[in-house]
């Protein structure tokens, strides 16, 4: 019985490591801001 419970846990544990290793708290995306001011466009 105590095997049973130990490879639970452990597959338990497998599979949460497997959800949650790709996730990552950084954007998907990146902006680069060249001017404080916006420049409009000559008419």
């Amino acid at each position: 019985m105590g095997l049973a419970v130990f490879v639970h846990v452990l597959l338990i544990a497998a599979l949460t490591w497997g959800v949650h290793w790709k996730q990552d708290a950084n954007p998907s995306f990146e902006v680069e801001l060249w001017s404080p001011v916006a420049q409009q466009a000559a008419p």
